[in-house]
């Protein structure tokens, strides 16, 4: 599987369990809020997992 896929699949499921978490969890007046964090840390995580990936595959 190349790095990019594997960034792409956690980022969709990080995000996925961020929108859960917003639309459950958090008060109208801040979902957008959260959900513009949720999407950073998933892009964060995407971003190690893929580094990570990549040392695995050399």
């Amino acid at each position: 599987m190349k790095a990019w896929a594997v960034a792409l699949l956690v980022f969709c499921l990080a995000a996925g369990v961020a929108g859960v978490c917003v639309a459950v969890w958090v008060p109208p007046a801040w979902r957008i809020v959260a959900g513009a964090a949720g999407i950073v840390v998933a892009s964060k995580l995407a971003a190690v997992s893929a580094a990570a990936w990549r040392e695995r595959q050399h």
